[in-house]
């Protein structure tokens, strides 16, 4: 109903550009994303130099579509990255357009460029190295051979101490009284931190409640960003 009288205001008085960018998230939030679409439409003909519209007019034109970036969605998401180079929701983006569309590098590329802006966000890093390590499975031994060195990468498989290739080795499992409550494919994130320094985890992986218990070890090698290391 709340959505519904915010259309008929809208329709009365068109000119309002944070109106219709309400109305739009309102229209995602209900999953109704035609109509999300058309309402970020009127906010970017209002303010065509909002980053935050084009990205959501090509979220919801994506949604809309199944999912697919590809077309008037990645042209939205390009244009966005023009104004804003370290948007992450454009880069996020552009990486799964580029991912749709084959080109297997770009995304790599355009997910690197992801990592140092969320390093307090560990769940997200988690993500998008589960994107990375998907599309760098998917490339040819030609491609392989023309991804960028990267030295800390190197410096971490070739400086393994004793204590990184032991990790430290955890337990996890949850009682009788939580598991009846959770559902077995809810998200486990099991990570270590350091006692001071950056707050992103050293070491992380990624399980789900059927997989409890389980032990697990942590070590250099499950990084999310190379140049911070577990050891």
């Amino acid at each position: 109903t709340m959505v519904a009288g915010l259309q008929k205001k809208l329709d009365e008085n068109p000119d309002n550009p944070k109106g219709w960018y309400m109305l739009g998230r309102s229209y995602m939030v209900l999953k109704r994303y035609p109509e999300a679409a058309k309402a970020f439409d009127r906010a970017h003909k209002l303010t065509p130099q909002s980053a935050n519209v084009l990205l959501s007019l090509a979220d919801a034109l994506s949604m809309s579509n199944q999912g697919q970036v590809v077309g008037r969605p990645a042209e939205l998401i390009e244009k966005a990255l023009q104004m804003e180079p370290d948007n992450i929701t454009a880069l996020w983006l552009s990486g799964m357009a580029a991912r749709q569309q084959g080109h297997n590098l770009k995304a790599i590329a355009q997910w690197k460029k992801v990592l140092p802006l969320i390093t307090d966000q560990p769940q997200q890093i988690i993500e998008v190295n589960r994107l990375i390590s998907e599309a760098k499975s998917q490339l040819t031994p030609e491609q392989s051979a023309a991804l960028p060195a990267n030295n800390s990468e190197s410096n971490v498989k070739q400086e393994k101490t004793n204590a990184t290739s032991e990790g430290i080795k955890v337990t996890v499992s949850i009682s009788d009284a939580f598991k009846d409550k959770a559902n077995p494919t809810d998200l486990v994130f099991i990570y270590a931190k350091a006692m001071s320094g950056p707050p992103m985890p050293l070491a992380a992986v990624r399980k789900q409640v059927k997989d409890l218990p389980l032990d697990v070890v942590l070590n250099d090698e499950m990084a999310m960003i190379p140049n911070l290391k577990l050891s």
